[in-house]
This record gives structure tokens, sequence and C-alpha cells, in this order.
């Protein structure tokens, strides 16, 4: 994903990202909006680690700005990330027994999965 392995004089840092599955390279600096208790989006690792606030930003300045990116669905974040394609359903639509059989052999075949819920707004 990273172009830039590493720190450098300018603090920038370039990525390929996907939107609809197309390669985009972003390039933006190291600094992310912070608060008195911190970043504001994408927290720091617990070793201080940034990349995901760096991924975060490259995500927003594609996509225009930060509210751009609020919520959405995992397997288009994953197809951002990526460039993999993805599928969407609801349990619901499955019984227990059909719904493991469905994400055993997902996992068997070493896809990347996710789980969410409707949210409250």
């Amino acid at each position: 994903m990273f172009l830039t392995d590493s720190i450098n004089s300018g603090h920038a840092y370039a990525a390929t990202l996907y939107p609809m599955g197309i390669p985009q390279t972003v390039v933006s600096d190291d600094s992310v909006p912070v608060y008195w208790y911190g970043a504001l989006y994408g927290f720091p690792s617990e070793e201080g680690g940034l990349w995901g606030s760096i991924v975060e930003k490259l995500a927003a300045k594609m996509f225009g700005n930060y509210e751009n990116i609020v919520g959405g669905w995992f397997h288009e974040g994953i197809r951002t990330l990526t460039g993999a394609p993805g599928e969407s359903f609801k349990n619901a639509s499955f019984d227990s027994t059909k719904l493991f059989n469905k994400l055993e052999t997902l996992d068997n075949k070493g896809f990347i999965m996710g789980a969410g819920t409707a949210g409250s707004g």
C-alpha cells in the first residue's frame, strides 16, 4: 500500500489506494488533525505508530475530506485499501447452517472478512 516506507525530510507519504477498484496514488504530509485529547481521527497505535492516522488522512484526501469517509461498508473499505473485490450479504438471509458453511468456504479461500451492524444513525 505505502509507496513511502520511511520517514523523510519532507514528512510526505504516498500510497496506492483503490477507489472503485481503480489504483490511484495519493500523497500527503504526516500532520493529522488533533484535539486536546489527541488525534481527532485515526488514533495512534499503542506503540505510537501513526500509519493508521496517515492511511485515514490519505483516504480523506482522496475522497475530498474526513466527513466523506464516515461510515460505509466493510467490503468497500477493503476494496479501497487493497483493490480486492468484495461482497456484502445480510445474515438474516441464511439459516445458521448455511451461514456457517458460507463463512467457512470464504475463510478456506483466504478471503478478508468483516462484520458490522446497522448502527444508530
